[in-house]
């Protein structure tokens, strides 16, 4: 996933099409290459302040694109 600016594009995407996703829809819409790929890399943007987590009862973790992140995906699109 090193500097892959494809996945950043299609994860910061799939973040700013929903409110809110779980690391497993993200996996489907994202198409990460391993399961547990989505929740190391949603680690990492949460570290770079693109995402933002929310716990949702007591067990689960949700995601979602920070003002940062959309700028990042604006700033990433207009660079293709």
């Amino acid at each position: 996933m090193r500097n892959n600016p494809n996945l950043k594009i299609r994860v910061l995407a799939a973040l700013a099409a929903a409110e809110w996703l779980k690391p497993r829809e993200l996996h489907a819409r994202a198409l990460f290459s391993l399961r547990s790929s989505p929740w190391s890399y949603l680690n990492r943007l949460q570290r770079w302040g693109l995402v933002r987590r929310r716990v949702v009862d007591g067990i689960g973790l949700e995601y979602t694109l920070t003002k940062r992140g959309r700028e990042r995906l604006e700033w990433l699109l207009s660079k293709q």
